[in-house]
Formats: structure tokens, sequence, C-alpha cells
């Protein structure tokens, strides 16, 4: 139940085998000087694991957020140490991170997770750091220092660990101030993470489900791997709204995005990637080079009406055999988006499938096509079969304009 500021220059440690617990309490930088604090660093040990041994002794360092406030930091929470000119020491990492019904105000960075498997005895066990009911945004307060260099990029930054959980949790950006154009939510390399509702009522199946939620984004959340090797992500009753593209997955195999909802917004990036040789593109969901993958029972609208919105794009699958599933898309520019290859071979049975997907008032339903003219464009060469129909359902009024 305490305010602590903090000097520019400063930081907390959490030891190895220490526990730090911050309780109802705000951690900010010292009002008088308008720059940013360190932040909190957790100390590990990258070749022991995360659970607890003897007498409920632990190898890591470990944070405890409740009801806490981080804010105004470089980075308020990393995952390892650092040395005297800022480095980061790699031998460290392995510290853990729980925290429940805690904000994360106009921090450079929220969450630096570094390269880390939790390994007992050969088999490798999901990150304990875990994300309940938080918030954490950006707003028009944030401490920009053009001669710091201090852009903010991402509320989270997750590199070779697996298993971060994000229930329930809120992520904004609220102003263009001191703001990359590239700037996620969560970006993740070669990473595993799951962004899930949090259950309010108690009860199987869920009645009462607090989504997570992203807003404002370039690209809410980012995700690249190395295909097999990579942990994936789930990401369930999460609501998008208003960023360019909500998930960008590229070679990440087996993610799922179920039961969520897009508002997809405006791409106002100057380097992005256009589409059809039009404007850059705003995406619901954008997969490159991703296999085995669920995109099910989600919605996608836009916000705006003059942009080249997409609902799903994959491209260059090369898949065996994938389906998209039960989806509502409606007033878009492309409905499904199949770009470049999406089959493996010649057989009619392979390839990408779409069933019972729902559009309405779009330009486009279903396109596939590609922008490599070595390149000749397919999915399964059948949807459904003849003993039970795709269906999908298609647009009766479809737009005029061209969007």
């Amino acid at each position: 139940s305490s305010y602590l500021e903090f000097g520019p220059n400063a930081k907390i440690i959490v030891d190895t085998g220490a526990v730090l617990t911050v309780d109802h309490t705000t951690l900010s930088s010292i009002q008088q000087c308008p720059c940013q604090w360190k932040g909190i660093e957790v100390w590990g040990m990258k070749e022991k694991d995360q659970f607890f041994f003897g007498n409920s002794q632990l190898w890591q360092g470990k944070l405890s957020l409740v009801h806490a406030t981080i804010k105004d930091a470089e980075t308020a929470v990393r995952l390892a140490a650092t040395d005297e000119n800022g480095n980061i020491i790699y031998s460290t990492t392995g510290g853990y991170v729980i925290a429940n019904s805690s904000l994360f105000i106009n921090n450079r960075k929220s969450i630096h997770a570094l390269p880390y498997e939790n390994t007992v005895s050969g088999v490798i066990y999901d990150n304990v750091s875990k994300f309940i009911n938080c918030t954490f945004k950006v707003d028009e307060n944030y401490l920009y220092d053009p001669d710091a260099d201090n852009k903010f990029f991402k509320h989270i930054d997750l590199a070779q660990v697996r298993g971060f959980d994000f229930h329930g949790c809120d992520f904004l950006l609220q102003t263009d101030q001191g703001v990359s154009d590239w700037n996620d939510g969560i970006a993740a390399y070669d990473a595993g993470f799951s962004v899930l509702g949090r259950c309010l009522s108690g009860d199987d199946p869920c009645s009462d489900i607090d989504s997570s939620s992203f807003t404002g984004f370039n690209t809410a959340v980012w995700a690249s791997g190395g295909g097999d090797k990579t942990p994936t992500f789930n990401i369930e009753h999460t609501l998008f709204t208003d960023n360019a593209t909500g998930v960008y997955a590229s070679v990440v195999n087996n993610l799922a995005v179920l039961f969520s909802e897009f508002h997809i917004g405006h791409n106002d990036n100057a380097g992005a990637q256009a589409i059809c040789g039009g404007n850059a593109a705003s995406y619901g969901i954008d997969m490159n080079q991703c296999t085995g993958f669920a995109v099910e029972e989600n919605e996608f609208y836009r916000i705006n009406t003059e942009d080249t919105v997409v609902g799903i794009r994959c491209k260059d699958s090369q898949t065996d055999y994938d389906l998209i599933y039960k989806n509502t898309l409606e007033g878009l520019s492309y409905g499904n988006f199949a770009e470049g290859m999406n089959r493996s071979g010649m057989d009619d049975t392979l390839g990408l499938e779409y069933q019972c997907n729902y559009n309405t008032e779009n330009y486009i339903d279903f396109i596939v096509t590609t922008n490599d003219p070595l390149v000749n464009p397919q999915i399964r060469t059948h949807q459904g079969s003849m003993d039970k129909e795709a269906g999908n359902t298609f647009t009766t009024n479809p737009q005029t304009d061209g969007n």
C-alpha cells in the first residue's frame, strides 16, 4: 500500500531464490524528472527449472504483482539481469512473474522475456509466468524523449520461451506521440503463449467470460518462428478493435484463433505491404507459411469504409490439409484471401478448405490469387464432397466500390 518513485538510473533487482511481492503499490518515475526509470529485473539461473525444491525453495527469482501499478519504466519487468552497460546477461534467464489485476502504464516495454526453457529431466514445461486481469496501456502521458530515442514498440516481448499466459488482459495504445509505426501489443520470436478470456462464472462451460482485448495497434499480435520447432500460440475469446492487423503469424504451425471478434481498423503505415496492386491493406488474421492451424468461429468487420480490408489471409501454407471453419465475415473487401500455393501437391484432396463460413456485404467473399507470376495459386480442389456440402454462404448484395 505504497507509492514509490525512482530516478532515471534506479532499478529493482529480484535475486535468484528471492520473492518480491508488490501489493496495492505503485512504482513510478520520480515526478520532478520527466524521464523513465529502469524498472524491475527478475534474475534466474538458465540451467535450473522454475519449480520448488527442498524446503519450498526456488532456484529462480519470483515477482508477484497484486493490484500493483508499474509506470514510466524503460522495461517494467525484465526476466534477466543486465550488466553495468545495460547488456543482457543471458545466463540469468529463468526468473518469472505472476501478476493479478495489475496495471502497466506508459512503459517503453512492459514485459521482456529472454530465451529460457523450463526443463526437468529432459521434459520441457510451460513457463510459470502468468497475467490475470491486467492492463497494458500507453497514452498521451508517455514520457517520450527524442534525445533518448525511447519510442514505444511493444508491450510484451517474448523471445524463445513458451507457455506465457494472459487471461482477461487488456492491451491499449492510445497515442501516436513517441510511438513506432511498427508497434505491437505482443511480439513473439520463436515463442509460445496464450491469450484467453477469463471465466467470471466459475462453471464449465463458462457462461460469463471476460474477454481479453487489443485496441489501437499496427499489429496487435505479431509472431514469427521456424515452423515445427517453434512453440505455438493460442488466442480465444479476445476482442480486437481498430488495429491495422489483428493477428500476424509467419512460419508458426499449429496456432489457434477461436471465438474472437475483429473490428479491423485503418492501416496508415507507409511501409506496409500493398495487396493486389492497391493501397496497404488491413487484416483480421494474416498467416504466412503456417500449417496445422485452427481458425474457427471468429467474427470479422471493418471500422472504416475506405481501406482495403481482409478478414483472413492464408499465404503459401503448402498444406496437406487445413480448414478455415465457421467464421463470420461482413462488409469486407475480401472475406477469405488465399494467396500463393496453399496445397502441398496435386492430389485433389490436398490443400486449404473453407467450410461453413458466413459472408455478407463483402466486395469479394473468396479469392484465390497471387502476386508472384511464377506461382499458380491453388487451394484444395474439392471444397466439401459429394456426400457433404462445404456449407459456406455468400454475399447476395456485394459492395460495388471496389474497397
